[in-house]
């Protein structure tokens, strides 16, 4: 199952109580939801959302056989398949006006890495088709993106998303690539990097790859725009004296986050729950070391 990061820490800040209203809208495994509608004593409405439909369907079975398993299967459990960018409108199919408590999530689980759509690089998955959506029924895959974009758009995402410095390399090494056969799985992508990468950089050729790998991710979703969009919609989300926290994993996301919430800080329409970002203590690390990177951040809505 799924490992939830900063699970304490979330319960913590957010602090859902019984009978409240929690918008998770990235439900992923559902690890933490778990913790959360049992901290709300199985009462109250969460409204649990995630754009993919298999892992939200495969959530949804786990979560409802616990919730029966403990006589409390007559909680009040939404399930919506959307973009977290679309909360308003799914809210609003639930009448419900504002919530109490929202919960995001950006990072994406280790059931996805092993869902068979080549979210990253592993020896054992070379084969993998490089989809990388989160839905298959939106947007362009991966292999899509990389045959249609030029070199210098190529170079832009993974500059933009990546921040990676032989971005302009790993272009044009894609391009050359393709030329002679396109580029549809894992393993391909992943030899196009390393030829990329120059010789005195070998050692940090991992790194390039997981940046390459999560660039197209970011770019294929439009990850960021979807960021962008909640952000501003937050004050007419969350009710006054209600709670958002969201887990970023990587710079680009947490400088949205911190400079969205100082926003509005600075027009006195919310308040910092805490002053610096939420970071996992070593014995969460050691346990999971994906959390290694992961930043909560939290606000009250005045």
């Amino acid at each position: 199952m799924h490992v939830p990061v900063l699970l304490n820490q979330v319960l913590e800040t957010l602090d859902p109580k019984p009978g409240e209203t929690f918008v998770d809208g990235t439900t992923d495994g559902g690890g933490h939801m778990e913790a959360i509608i049992e901290q709300m004593g199985f009462k109250g409405i969460y409204i649990a959302v995630d754009l993919d439909s298999q892992m939200l369907e495969s959530t949804r079975q786990r979560i409802l056989e616990k919730l029966k398993a403990v006589g409390a299967d007559r909680m009040n459990i939404v399930w919506a398949n959307a973009n977290y960018r679309d909360l308003l409108e799914v809210m609003r199919k639930a009448d419900v006006k504002k919530t109490d408590k929202l919960l995001l999530d950006l990072g994406f689980s280790s059931e996805q890495l092993v869902a068979g759509r080549g979210f990253a690089y592993r020896p054992e998955n070379a084969a993998e088709p490089l989809d990388m959506r989160y839905s298959k029924d939106s947007g362009v895959s991966a292999a899509e993106a990389l045959h249609s974009l030029k070199e210098d758009e190529l170079a832009d995402i993974f500059w933009k998303y990546g921040e990676e410095r032989f971005s302009r390399r790993v272009a044009k090494q894609i391009v050359m690539s393709r030329e002679r056969e396109r580029i549809m799985t894992v393993g391909a992508l992943t030899e196009c990097v390393k030829r990329a990468v120059p010789r005195f950089f070998k050692k940090g050729e991992r790194d390039t790859i997981a940046r390459v790998f999560q660039s197209l991710r970011i770019y294929v979703n439009g990850e960021l725009e979807s960021l962008e969009s909640i952000l501003q919609d937050l004050p007419d989300i969350v009710k006054s004296g209600g709670r958002a926290g969201i887990i970023s994993f990587h710079s680009l996301e947490d400088r949205m986050v911190k400079n969205a919430f100082k926003k509005l800080v600075d027009d006195g329409k919310a308040k910092l729950i805490a002053k610096k970002p939420i970071a996992p203590n070593e014995e969460e690390i050691v346990h999971n070391p994906r959390s290694r990177s992961s930043k909560l951040r939290a606000i009250e809505i005045i």
